[in-house]
């Protein structure tokens, strides 16, 4: 696979976002990558929901309700794209100047496809109760592959990372 244009953090995010992320906990970057990367992620992720990897959940069958719910990890170590976008794309760079930081390391990656009309509901969740590690610079970088409506988007409560909960 040839490279593909890499984020540029230190242009993308500004002293302003930087301190927005602080307070907030989030920020919002739309239209981040180019469409060769996100051409690239959509491909991965149909390759992937033809031939998913021994840790895929599927949440509406699981439930038994109508659609499809497909959760899948550790693309990067069966995907090019996905090992590309995870290694080379600058989004570990991206993470770290928003977090003050001069490097990030990769927890895992992870796929969710929720196809339109899918009965089984999205949980209200807090990421850091699957994650087998602390500290408070900490983050997740997700990319929506489609357009999606606000009301189907993640939601985050605003400065709840300084709340010091354990979840």
């Amino acid at each position: 696979m040839k490279r593909l244009p890499r984020v540029d953090a230190k242009r993308v995010v500004t002293q302003e976002l930087k301190k927005t992320f602080e307070q907030d906990g989030a920020i919002v970057l739309r239209r981040l990558l180019p469409n060769t990367w996100v051409q690239e992620l959509q491909n991965m992720a149909e390759e992937n929901l033809q031939k998913p990897g021994p840790l895929c959940d599927e949440h509406a069958k699981a439930a038994n309700t109508t659609g499809r719910f497909h959760d899948d990890q550790f693309l990067w170590k069966r995907h090019d794209a996905a090992r590309e976008y995870a290694l080379h794309s600058g989004i570990g760079n991206l993470a770290a100047h928003a977090m003050g930081s001069k490097s990030a390391c990769l927890l895992y990656d992870q796929l969710f496809v929720k196809e339109p009309g899918t009965a089984a509901p999205t949980p209200w969740h807090h990421d850091t109760s699957y994650w087998h590690l602390g500290g408070s610079q900490i983050c997740s970088a997700w990319v929506a592959l489609d357009k999606v409506p606000k009301e189907n988007g993640l939601s985050y409560v605003r400065g709840s990372h300084k709340w010091g909960l354990n979840h």
